[in-house]
């Protein structure tokens, strides 16, 4: 089954904004202890420039929440026969007791065909600030997201290496 070029891309941006909701969810979560979250997104429209939607679930004092963001995707040639994907952009978590927002950077290396089936992007968020309980969050981290369709479905865990909400 061959992939069409626009596609493809599309499926990389929407790795982008799981990274962008994770890097909130996880700066959310125990950001004293250096909490985890893990997050489930679903890109309604790929495309280089889009928003993205989806639930998240960390660690106290945030727990389960929503998330939207927004992002835009750069893509550059790496050597020969490969593309690193570079996205960034900004997201917003909404939980019971607060919100949380902040900014991402994250790229992957995407190989022409023969590829794998899974994606995979790594990166680092920032948390800029929140509000309600969450209103003193803070913080920077490291994100790995993953995608086995390559188009609609991320799940992402977030580590939260330093902060505090």
């Amino acid at each position: 089954m061959r992939t069409k070029p626009g596609l493809l891309l599309a499926s990389v941006a929407s790795a982008t904004a799981l990274t962008i909701g994770v890097g909130t969810a996880m700066a959310s979560g125990g950001a004293a202890a250096g909490g985890t979250c893990t997050y489930k997104l679903t890109n309604g429209t790929p495309g280089p420039s889009s928003t993205m939607s989806g639930h998240v679930k960390c660690s106290r004092p945030a727990g389960k929440g929503k998330s939207h963001f927004s992002y835009s995707q750069t893509v550059a040639p790496k050597g020969t026969s490969s593309l690193q994907l570079i996205y960034s952009g900004k997201f917003k978590n909404k939980f019971k007791h607060g919100s949380i927002k902040g900014t991402f950077k994250t790229s992957g290396t995407l190989i022409p065909p023969p590829m794998s089936t899974t994606l995979t992007m790594t990166g680092k968020f920032k948390v800029t600030g929140g509000t309600g309980k969450l209103r003193k969050a803070h913080g920077k981290g490291t994100m790995t997201c993953t995608s086995s369709d390559l188009t609609q479905h991320f799940t992402c865990t977030q580590v939260l290496t330093k902060g505090k909400l």
